[in-house]
C-alpha cells in the first residue's frame, strides 16, 4: 500500500520519514510495518515487527486514554502507518 497515493508532495515519504527520526511513535510505527512488510513478501517469519507494534502501543494508549489530549499530526500518521501494518495479517492483501 501506497500512503502517498494521492499526495502529489509525498507527505508520508518526506515530511513523516523525516520527523520519525525525532518522534518515537512515528519511528516504531514504521518499522513494525516494513518488518511485517518484509515478511510478507520474502515469506520469512515474522520475528518482530510485534515488539516494534508493542512500543508504538505504550505510547499511543496513554494519550488516546486522555479525553484532554489533542491528537496531532504525528499521531494520526502514526495510526495511518499501524493500519497499514494490521492489513498485512488479513486476507486484503492476500486475495481469495
Amino acid at each position: 500500500m501506497k500512503l502517498d497515493t494521492f499526495d502529489s508532495t509525498r507527505h508520508f515519504r518526506t515530511e513523516v520519514a523525516r520527523r520519525a527520526a525525532f518522534i518515537p511513535v512515528i519511528m516504531n510505527a514504521i518499522l513494525a510495518s516494513a518488518a511485517r512488510h518484509l515478511a510478507f513478501v520474502s515469506g520469512i517469519p515474522d520475528t518482530i515487527s510485534e515488539a516494534y507494534h508493542n512500543k508504538c502501543l505504550q505510547i499511543l494508549i496513554p494519550v488516546l486514554d486522555d479525553p484532554c489530549d489533542v491528537l496531532d499530526e504525528n499521531l494520526c500518521a502514526a495510526i495511518i502507518i499501524l493500519r497499514q501494518y494490521e492489513e498485512y495479517d488479513g486476507e486484503f492483501l492476500r486475495g481469495p
